[in-house]
């Protein structure tokens, strides 16, 4: 792991690269992409000042989210050897070169000895005999790999309720527009790093939501390809029918560079065997033919109710209609036949085959590692591990109540910096963390509102997990109901509409169409994509007003819901089709839309600096 002696090195160099001198030239971080910095770098900008622009800007911030809990700090070494490069061969090395890439703490690199942990303390030392595929790809593309982005412990499913965000590794990440902001998860710290301008993109992965979630509610875009596009090899798994890794980026434009570099057929997972065509996405769009008569847009009415109503405003006026008024685009109602089935589950009838899944899969990645140090076997094991250290904060008598007034009283004192939590979520990141503080005097102020208070966490989903095996019959019950949700009651269903094997008569009489778009808010869809890994982008859409009442997540910890708090609008797919009517699509609705920038002016004066 990186340690703070390393980053104190790091910070040295970056007096060394003349920082002030371009930081003109490279303007705000948090609005970079990778087609400018690639400009830049034409016109004689170094890497090496823009990876020190990242870290510093890292390294004012961090420490109020979270959001990276360990730091390359071979970073500035490795950019300057990018720029002796270029300017000896006096071509980049790839499509990616310079831009500085966050990735997820399940997600393994080779990279000055990286941990890949997935939140927990039990798997540090715990290193897999390979690095993923998508992090060797990267590199050979020329981007930089700045450090590890905090997830929440085990993608959310130790505990229930969770919060979005928690580690024992990496505490607690924060979103940047309302204080206490609930980050959404599980890839919590790659949105919020990418939307606070600490890299240009970052890695995450979904096994359902945890990609797309979390970039709708910190105003990036989340791009989850179809299963099978991008290589798991390398991942700590959760469900191998649904798990892949997938991109988050400030525009679709930068998530589908990434999503080139990183896909691609690996013989170590047969998933991606299926990929139907050679090269990346973007390479087989130019090979097909062109896009001929209207473009047809399903809306999954049925899939609207419940969500926020200034979210359907949203949806209606912004994206509607004037998709309505685009020349050769058809609007076509249609619904998801699952969604009444869908209401009547409860969590653990929802997610027991994702459980059985998870059982197996854990067990053959512990077996494949190379290194364990502390000798975690699931299940037995790994449970008593988390119950015995301190760090894990485990209690099956969790306390969740009268904990808000205390937050509030702490908050107001300290004018919302969000440092309530530094010593109550044992947040350890000992790479990062050089960012300013407030005064002993404020901090003594803050701890003594919060009292005694220590979050405790529980292990119900371990033990839902424990208890299910694919042979369970709550696992087959739930695995038939995911089956029917992936096909005719769910995205298949809506997307071919008559044509649709096993289609009810009388709903979806209407013609196939291209893709659906709806609210990411509305969650069936989300799970409905999910389990058939089908592809899914959330693009920005809106924040909530300043009189929205506030919402607290299930724990009544964070906010999840409130003034100024992003959301996003989804565009789902078919299959591999990334490449076509996805990347049409979102391009134009992006365009629309060019909400990013407004959005960011939500964030507190503090973190727009």
């Amino acid at each position: 792991m990186a340690t703070r002696r390393d980053y104190d090195m790091s910070l040295e160099a970056i007096a060394t690269c003349n920082l002030e001198a371009d930081l003109e030239s490279l303007g705000p971080l948090e609005q970079l992409s990778i087609d400018k910095l690639h400009g830049l770098y034409r016109n004689g900008l170094s890497v090496a000042v823009v990876v020190a622009a990242h870290i510093n800007r890292l390294g004012m911030l961090n420490n109020d989210l979270h959001a990276v809990l360990e730091l390359n700090y071979r970073a500035l070494d490795i950019a300057r050897e990018l720029d002796a490069e270029y300017a000896q061969v006096g071509r980049m090395r790839g499509p990616l070169f310079g831009v500085p890439v966050l990735i997820k703490d399940n997600i393994h690199a080779h990279e000055v000895e990286w941990e890949c942990a997935a939140g927990s303390l039990a798997l540090l030392g715990a290193h897999p005999r390979s690095e993923s595929p998508a992090v060797t790809k990267l590199r050979a593309s020329g981007a930089v790999l700045l450090g590890i982005t905090n997830c929440s412990e085990w993608c959310n499913f130790r505990s229930f309720p969770s919060d979005d965000g928690w580690s024992a590794r990496g505490g607690q990440t924060f979103g940047a527009y309302h204080y206490r902001q609930d980050p959404s998860g599980s890839s919590s710290g790659s949105a919020v790093a990418v939307d606070m301008g600490f890299c240009v993109a970052a890695l995450g992965t979904e096994t359902s939501g945890n990609v797309i979630f979390p970039s709708s509610q910190n105003n990036v875009v989340g791009l989850k390809p179809t299963v099978g596009l991008v290589s798991r090899r390398g991942v700590v798994p959760i469900s191998p029918e649904q798990d892949t890794i997938g991109v988050l980026a400030r525009s679709y434009t930068d998530a589908a560079y990434i999503l080139d570099a990183i896909s691609g057929r690996d013989k170590a997972d047969s998933k991606t065997m299926a990929i139907p065509f050679a090269g990346s996405p973007s390479s087989n769009m130019s090979k097909l033919p062109p896009l001929i008569g209207a473009m047809r847009i399903g809306v999954p009415r049925n899939a609207l109710e419940g969500v926020h109503p200034q979210i359907l405003e949203a949806f209606q006026k912004k994206i509607l209609g004037p998709l309505e008024d685009i020349g050769g685009v058809e609007l076509v109602d249609c619904s998801f036949p699952g969604v009444d089935l869908f209401k009547s589950l409860n969590h653990l009838e929802l997610t027991d085959y994702i459980a059985g899944e998870f059982n197996e899969a854990l067990i053959n990645y512990v077996f494949s590692l190379k290194t364990n140090p502390n000798h975690v076997l699931p299940w037995g094991a790994l449970c008593d591990f988390i119950e015995q250290v301190d760090g894990e904060e485990h209690s099956e008598k969790e306390e969740v109540t009268a904990v808000n007034s205390r937050y509030e009283i702490a908050n107001k004192t300290q004018g919302g910096r969000f440092q309530i939590w530094d010593r109550h979520t044992s947040w350890h990141a000992p790479g990062v963390g050089h960012g300013p503080r407030p005064a002993s005097g404020e901090t003594n102020i803050q701890l003594s509102a919060l009292g005694d208070f220590k979050p405790k966490r529980n292990m119900r989903r371990f033990e839902q997990v424990k208890a299910t095996t694919r042979q369970t019959p709550a696992y087959l019950r739930a695995k038939n109901n995911a089956r029917y949700f992936a096909a005719e009651g769910g995205i298949r269903g809506a997307l071919d509409g008559k044509d649709c094997p096993g289609g009810i008569e009388g709903i979806n009489d209407h013609e196939p169409v291209s893709f659906l778009v709806v609210p990411t808010a509305a969650a069936c869809a989300n799970y409905f994509a999910a389990g058939g890994g089908y592809p899914q982008v959330t693009i920005p859409l809106g924040y909530f007003e300043q009189a929205t009442e506030v919402e607290y997540n299930d724990t009544g910890r964070l906010v999840r819901t409130g003034p100024n708090i992003p959301y996003g609008v989804s565009v789902i797919g078919r299959h591999f089709d990334e490449g076509r009517y996805l990347s049409h699509i979102c391009k134009q609705i992006e365009a629309v839309l060019d909400t990013r920038s407004e959005i960011s002016q939500r964030r507190p004066a503090f973190l727009n600096g």
